[in-house]
């Protein structure tokens, strides 16, 4: 990609930003950079937290004082949340709080740091939902990058890959763990998201098992109405829709799928209307642990679009030392 390359949703974001009132609602470590990139660009910040603070990050701390910033601390804290322009929710808090709900009915926009980066990514964005595996985010960066595509791993829990976004151009590819409590209130949805190991156990002080199944209901349709996606067929999670929608890719190990992406008799197979197309060699896939072909399966499904099926398994072959 060339070095004219320009982000505009970044630049109108950025002039966005100047003298807008804006909420920092949950204190992370995340929030510090962040924090950083909206003092720059102007925004009259202001920070919500139900932690003392003498609880707080430190670094945050010496932000609050530095940049002499509004705060609002303690477990009434929202008491003080109105008149803001932007509201950038950390995951903690749920989306349908009093004072959240009253500030987005008086005009507030309410995101997370994972919807900005969603929407100011000029390039693709692969979601992946349920309980984070490393192995599938493993061997979707070595087949991406080894396809020429640029990728960012939005995974560390210190730092947001929001002040890197002028980094990235429209060959970039920006992968994102989607946490249970982030899939509840996500505005915007990624290009294309997996839905792996979805969690038995959750949260329950932030919400309920149920509330966590809709929730998933929910994301996977606004997927489909967005891009496409990826579904382990697996689960114990059945919907009609999932099963003859054209922006869904199903996967199992365990069923023989009429369409989507299975493992059969000891080898990785493509099936389109039922008719089953050899995809890797069973020599190889007759060594190796379940998981593990469900983790080729899972990633060869999700970049069927984007690399050829050649360059997928050449790639996927070097990437485990074969």
């Amino acid at each position: 990609m060339g070095v004219n390359f320009t982000n505009r949703k970044l630049e109108e974001f950025n002039d966005f930003l100047y003298e807008r009132r804006v909420a920092f609602v949950g204190l992370d470590k995340r929030c510090i950079s962040i924090i950083d990139y909206f003092h720059r660009h102007n925004a009259r910040i202001s920070v919500f937290d139900k932690r003392t603070l003498d609880n707080l990050n430190v670094d945050i701390v010496e932000q609050i004082i530095n940049y002499n910033i509004n705060y609002s601390l303690g477990e009434n804290c929202l008491k003080r949340l109105n008149r803001v322009d932007l509201i950038i929710k950390s995951s903690e808090y749920r989306p349908d709080e009093k004072e959240i709900l009253e500030a987005e009915n008086m005009g507030a926009i309410v995101v997370s740091t994972q919807d900005l980066l969603i929407e100011l990514c000029p390039g693709k964005v692969i979601g992946i939902v349920g309980d984070y595996n490393v192995d599938i985010v493993y061997l979707l960066c070595t087949i991406l990058k080894e396809a020429k595509y640029e990728c960012f791993l939005d995974d560390n829990p210190n730092k947001s890959l929001l002040c890197r976004v002028n980094k990235m151009n429209s060959n970039s590819i920006l992968i994102m763990p989607i946490n249970e409590k982030e899939l509840f209130s996500l505005k915007y949805i990624p290009d294309i998201s997996i839905v792996d190991n979805i969690k038995t156990n959750v949260d329950e002080s932030f919400m309920s098992y149920s509330e966590y199944i809709e929730a998933i209901r929910i994301y996977s349709n606004r997927q489909i109405c967005k891009g496409r996606l990826v579904f382990n067929a697996d689960t114990n999670f059945e919907d009609d829709y999932l099963l003859n929608n054209s922006n869904v890719t199903l996967y199992s190990v365990n069923k023989r799928l009429d369409n989507g992406i299975i493992f059969d008799n000891n080898t990785i197979k493509i099936c389109y209307d039922g008719i089953r197309r050899h995809f890797m060699d069973d020599t190889y896939l007759k060594t190796m642990k379940v998981d593990d072909i469900a983790n080729i399966c899972a990633t060869f499904a999700c970049t069927l679009n984007l690399v050829g099926s050649d360059a997928q398994i050449n790639f996927l072959n070097r990437a485990i030392g074969r």
